[in-house]
């Protein structure tokens, strides 16, 4: 059986039916020129400064959930409330965990300085 190939060419767009390619050559030049500036960059994904502060997010993350914990009784017939619904665990461990969350996406997010001075 014979299969029929055949390519159409619209601008930038390209389709090649019988391989079902559809490509945009401007969106791969693109992409191209990006993996050609990263080529020589060593193989991390983030900078030394990215890692430091996903290290301190990760220590507020744990602070909070330190903080968080404990609260129990030995005796399982007495409940101590005002242990329990401290404003230590209540209020403030978990805005430490929410506060560790958000120095870490931001540590994630945060572009190295050499990325802005190519531009």
């Amino acid at each position: 059986m014979e299969v029929r190939r055949w390519k159409l060419e619209v601008g930038s767009w390209k389709l090649e039916v019988g391989s079902w390619k559809l490509e945009n050559r401007k969106i791969d030049k693109r992409i191209y020129r990006h993996m050609k500036a990263n080529e020589n960059k060593n193989g991390f994904l983030f900078e030394a400064v990215n890692y430091k502060i996903l290290l301190i997010g990760l220590a507020v993350i744990a602070l909070g959930f330190i903080l968080m914990s404990g609260g129990g009784s030995e005796d399982p017939n007495v409940f101590k409330e005002a242990e329990l619904f401290s404003f230590r665990r209540i209020r403030l461990a978990p805005t430490m965990v929410l506060i560790g969350f958000g120095i870490t996406i931001y540590s994630i997010f945060k572009n190295p300085k050499s990325v802005n001075s190519e531009k």
